[in-house]
C-alpha cells in the first residue's frame, strides 16, 4: 500500500515539477502566445514528469515498505552476555 501511495504522490509531484520547469520557456512570449505555448508544452511535460515520478515514487515506497515490514534482527554482539567483558547485572 505504501508503494502505491508513494507512486501516486511521486506522479503528481513529478508532473507538476516538469510542467513548471518546461513552461518557463514560454515566458518570453506575449500573453496570448504564452497561453498557447503552455497548452502545447503541458501534455508532454505531464506525461514525462508523471512517468518519472511514478517509477521513482514506487521504488522509494517499496523500499520504505520493506524496511517497515522486515523482521528486526539483533546482532549476536549486541546481545547481553555474548562478550567476555560484558558486566552481569
Amino acid at each position: 500500500m505504501a508503494a502505491w501511495v508513494m507512486a501516486a504522490a511521486g506522479a503528481y509531484l513529478g508532473s507538476q515539477t516538469s510542467w513548471a520547469w518546461r513552461s518557463r520557456a514560454c515566458e518570453r512570449w506575449g500573453a496570448a502566445a504564452r497561453s498557447a505555448c503552455q497548452a502545447w508544452v503541458m501534455p508532454g511535460a505531464v506525461w514525462q514528469g508523471s512517468t518519472t515520478g511514478l517509477w521513482s515514487g514506487g521504488i522509494f515506497g517499496a523500499f520504505l515498505a520493506g524496511l517497515a515490514t522486515s523482521p528486526h534482527r539483533r546482532s549476536p554482539v549486541s546481545q547481553k552476555g555474548d562478550r567476555p567483558d560484558a558486566s552481569q547485572d
